[in-house]
């Protein structure tokens, strides 16, 4: 997917609950929650505020 999206220039959709794939392939990431856009920035940023919430419950 990495290739493509840099060699080919085009933008891929990937869809995962597995932190360590979001942040080894995307540049940028979305948190949805019942449908609902919760968080959106860089890939490092979100995947950090989303397991802080998740140890803070």
């Amino acid at each position: 997917m990495r290739d493509v999206s840099v060699n080919q220039g085009r933008t891929v959709l990937f869809v995962s609950h597995n932190l360590g794939a979001i942040r080894s392939l995307c540049q940028s990431a979305i948190l949805l929650e019942h449908g609902c856009l919760t968080m959106e920035g860089p890939v490092e940023e979100v995947t950090k505020r989303y397991e802080e919430e998740l140890a803070n419950g």
